[in-house]
């Protein structure tokens, strides 16, 4: 293939040459050298036919990356752009029905790690913070199956903050008269 490539730029056989190339580094699982190979064909030939296979293989190169839950989910995030850039372009193409499917594979993905990192922050009396990872949650992945125990965390974590609000308040306000005191003093 890399020969083809090489010695017949503009020849037909030399196109498939570089997918063949790209195809055989993600076989190999070598996923940063497949994605470099179908990025440059998207740059050397954007209207080719083969365009939405290898959108697809983009997002596979990145799908076949994603981490656990309790890790970063930057290869989720970009396998899903991918497969979301495929399905607004290509909508009639088969790949896009199978783009469809991994898109709601990764949305069910980042709503896992959300919700990990929620409860996570639950766990460590962040309130505050787990609060806003399960909005996040009901904001953008709603209908994903964790609607009913968001809710729930939802309301705990508010009631949490209002209870704390609760307790910290005569503290705050005996810390605010004593520095008032502090002030007049100082000013006489």
């Amino acid at each position: 293939f890399t020969r083809v490539k090489e010695e017949y730029p503009l020849h037909e056989l030399a196109v498939m040459a570089r997918i063949g190339v790209a195809d055989s580094y993600f076989s190999q699982k070598k996923y940063a050298e497949a994605e470099n190979e179908y990025s440059d064909f998207l740059i050397f030939h954007p209207t080719n036919e083969n365009v939405p296979y290898v959108i697809y293989q983009l997002g596979m190169c990145h799908y076949n990356q994603i981490e656990s839950i309790d890790r970063d989910q930057t290869y989720t995030i970009r396998a899903k752009r991918e497969f979301e850039k495929l399905a607004a372009r290509y909508p009639e193409s088969k790949f896009s029905i199978m783009a469809e499917e991994k898109i709601r594979d990764c949305k069910q993905k980042m709503a896992e790690h959300e919700f990990y990192v929620g409860q996570f922050y639950l766990k460590q009396k962040k309130y505050q913070a787990a609060l806003a990872r399960f909005e996040t949650i009901e904001r953008e992945y709603a209908n994903i199956g964790f609607d009913y125990k968001v809710k729930y965390f939802i309301n705990e974590a508010k009631e949490k903050i209002a209870e704390e609000e609760r307790v910290n308040k005569p503290k705050q306000e005996k810390i605010n008269k004593k520095n008032q005191e502090k002030t007049k003093s100082a000013k006489m």
